[in-house]
């Protein structure tokens, strides 16, 4: 059966996601009288038949399949997750264009196994990739797939993009590190090039797919304003004074001329959160909940930007968010449970809880 009638949903659901987009559309547009979102997912409900990513990374039916049958426990929760679904490639794509080679795990997306520029000197040698260059060829394809068979309603999502200092450290390896000191113009060098590319393949992404709204996107089962999201991961290895310097304003060149998005930062040091926070064009930022939560970035986090954050049910800030004490409104919230029917009480009383 084709998948599109195989997980077709009914006018009712159509009339539910269309529900959760207004309540996404809030966090942004009305931030003092927002509910914030959650999603709920079951442990161990994803990818029930064990289908392998090296199956998935040869076969898009596969791979759209297994991510259609994930979602089939958040229309029995009834949560807030959106139906918007990724071709997932790993986060080495970008690399990949400008030489790196991937390898596969032996049940992860694809990696970086080599950094291809040895030296400064072969950065200033680089060429500009082409779009179609390293995996993005057959990743357009996986897209074409998933455009083509997914159900009314469903949408494809961005493949990970990364950044441009996620990306440069990938290509360079760990002595771009040194490179900050030895030869920083041909740090800045290295930079231009791989904004501008990751600048022009995501305006070509978003010429083969959109989501329902203009200037929205959709993004680990949520809705945010813009166009993108940067991972800014490897940040955390530079100092908060070398990411102005060097990182800060490619960040904000990317998000200016795809017209905005939210920054994933993994990393710590408040610093980093405050200059991220700081950017005018990101609509957001989600982190690692290992590191901060929501209430300790809340002072410095503009009323207008969205925060998002996973919690455990039953820890100090589980029991503070289930308890109704989020000040700030506009967030976006994960957890994970046991069963359908624990997941359907966690949303209820979550939602419960904020809009008395």
């Amino acid at each position: 059966m084709d998948l599109k009638q195989e997980f077709a949903v009914d006018g009712k659901q159509l009339k539910r996601f269309e529900k959760i987009y207004e309540g996404y559309k809030l966090l942004f547009n009305d931030p003092d009288n927002c509910v914030p979102m959650l999603n709920v997912s079951v442990r161990g409900a994803g990818n029930p038949r064990k289908i392998t990513n090296y199956v998935m990374m040869d076969h898009p039916e596969e791979m759209l399949r297994v991510a259609l049958e994930n979602f089939q426990q958040h229309i029995l929760i009834g949560d807030d997750c959106v139906p918007a679904f990724r071709v997932n490639f790993g986060t080495a794509q970008p690399a990949s264009a400008f030489g790196a080679k991937l390898v596969m795990p032996t049940d992860a997306a694809p990696i970086a196994g080599s950094h291809p520029l040895k030296s400064t000197e072969e950065i200033y040698e680089l060429k500009m990739p082409s779009v179609y260059d390293g995996i993005y060829a057959k990743l357009y394809d996986f897209i074409d797939y998933f455009v083509r068979h997914l159900p009314e309603g469903m949408y494809v999502q961005n493949p990970d993009i990364q950044s441009p200092m996620n990306t440069a450290h990938l290509v360079r390896g760990n002595e771009i590190l040194t490179d900050f000191y030895d030869d920083p113009d041909a740090v800045h060098h290295l930079f231009h090039m791989v904004t501008q590319f990751t600048i022009d393949v995501t305006k070509h992404f978003l010429t083969l797919f959109s989501p329902p709204f203009d200037g929205w996107f959709f993004d680990w089962g949520g809705m945010w304003k813009g166009r993108a999201r940067l991972s800014d991961c490897s940040v955390h290895m530079i100092s908060p004074d070398m990411y102005m310097e060097f990182v800060y304003e490619c960040d904000r060149r990317f998000l200016r001329e795809i017209g905005g998005g939210r920054i994933h930062y993994c990393g710590e040091g408040i610093k980093h959160f405050e200059n991220i926070l700081s950017i005018p064009e990101s609509s957001g930022l989600d982190f690692d909940r290992q590191v901060t939560d929501v209430f300790e970035l809340e002072p410095i986090c503009p009323k207008e930007k969205v925060l998002c954050q996973s919690f455990e049910l039953g820890t100090k800030f589980g029991d503070m968010v289930m308890n109704g004490e989020l000040k700030k409104r506009n967030v976006m919230l994960s957890t994970a449970v046991d069963t359908i029917e624990e997941a359907k009480e966690v949303y209820q009383m979550f939602k419960e809880v904020y809009t008395k």
